[in-house]
């Protein structure tokens, strides 16, 4: 069962008690943002086996909330909306990855892209 973490990711710089009770979520800062890790384990799973598509979905709205925070700093934000597909899916053990780029920022709303993956897929 692997276990070992890619180097250079850390705990979150910030509290956030909702993703300490599926992490360790973890994070890797970079030049233009912030990659989001997470080793799926059995408690991930739903019943078909693989990991949870909620899960994912939240690991998107944090990795979403930690590119904007590190690319324009501490304000207040907030989802408005999170659309979703799923090419494949993610079992147990997998390395989960994903990073965010902001696509757009207008007045009052801000555009991001994210993807999480599994090595290449």
């Amino acid at each position: 069962m692997p276990t070992e973490i890619p180097e250079g990711f850390v705990p979150a710089p910030i509290n956030n008690p909702f993703s300490d009770l599926i992490g360790p979520v973890l994070y890797r800062p970079f030049e233009d943002g912030i990659h989001i890790g997470l080793r799926a384990e059995k408690r991930h799973l739903n019943p078909g086996g693989v990991v949870h598509g909620g899960l994912l979905m939240m690991l998107v709205d944090d990795l979403m909330g930690a590119t904007v925070y590190t690319g324009l700093g501490n304000e207040p934000k907030a989802t408005v909306s999170l659309n979703s597909d799923f090419l494949s899916a993610a079992r147990e053990d997998d390395w989960i990855e994903g990073v965010g780029e902001i696509t757009r920022r207008t007045q009052t709303l801000i555009f991001v892209r994210a993807q999480l993956q599994v090595g290449d897929r």
